[in-house]
């Protein structure tokens, strides 16, 4: 009678941290000998070999894998796959997931380069700062629903609020209503980009003028469906720089020799302010 097979012999493999064992299949880094980022292949980095690390790096990664995969895929772990260190490392350098989200609104607006001393021309430097933020957007998109949800204050924001609140408050607006017209300068920006950004997604035409809902008989709507056929592509120069004449139009200050102007009180200022932005 044949004897019972001998039970199959454990091994135990002393790991190394960083290389994978004999034992271990061969990853995608190590088969190919060269990480995503071109780096020789050595495995993840424990917390300690995370050296060189830097909370730019950081930012930098992160925001390139929203521009591929989108808002959803962030996660430090999957940061740290992409940076070829353990998660846990990336918490020295951020501190948790809505400090990365700030991080990210603050890199775009990093890009946002202040335009140029005015020389009093407050309009010019407003125009300046929405065609940058504009260039900034367009080469992210897909971040763009974070800038809009998280107004995320960051030193790089916070310097550049500072820069365009000197150039409003010199031209002699108060600092109450020059943050507001930031915010209204900001804020359409973000929403053209958003709704680009939506037209896109939603399959507009190829030129990128708005299109009828298929069901919609033009019989009933005429007006709206030759304005539509008419109209410029929602992303054209000529529509946003409109848009943005009139917001700035509406910003001017107003006229000391206005009738409205000499009501007295904060209500007839503003009064002045909305006949100035009507009559331009």
């Amino acid at each position: 009678m044949p004897s019972d097979p001998a039970p199959a012999r454990r091994t135990s493999v002393k790991r190394t941290p960083g290389k994978p064992t004999s034992a271990e299949p061969a990853t995608a880094e190590s088969t190919h000998g060269k990480s995503t980022h071109g780096k020789p292949a050595s495995g993840k980095r424990t917390r300690g070999q995370s050296a060189g690390l830097t909370r730019a790096a950081i930012l930098e990664a992160a925001l390139a894998l929203a521009d591929r995969e989108g808002l959803k895929a962030l996660s430090m772990r999957r940061i740290g796959q992409e940076l070829g260190v353990e998660a846990m490392s990336l918490y020295q350098h951020v501190r948790g997931k809505d400090a990365l989200l700030d991080g990210l609104v603050e890199q775009l607006f990093a890009r946002v380069a202040p335009p140029p001393d005015p020389g009093g021309d407050w309009r010019g430097w407003l125009r300046g700062y929405a065609g940058a933020l504009l260039d900034a957007l367009l080469a992210h998109p897909r971040v763009v629903p974070l800038v809009a949800t998280r107004p995320a204050v960051t030193p790089q924001t916070a310097r550049l609020m500072e820069s365009a609140l000197g150039t409003l408050h010199a031209a002699g607006f108060g600092l109450e209503r020059a943050l507001d017209m930031l915010y209204a300068v900001t804020g359409f920006v973000v929403g053209h980009v958003a709704m680009l950004a939506a037209d896109e997604r939603s399959g507009g035409a190829a030129d990128g003028r708005a299109q009828a809902p298929p069901a919609l008989d033009p019989r009933e709507v005429p007006l709206f469906a030759e304005a539509l056929r008419s109209s410029r592509p929602a992303g054209s120069a000529a529509r946003f720089g409109f848009a943005l004449d009139a917001l700035l139009r509406g910003f001017e200050a107003p006229s000391a020799s206005s009738p409205a102007s000499s009501a007295s009180g904060a209500e007839g200022a503003e009064g002045a302010g909305g006949a100035s932005a009507s009559s331009g």
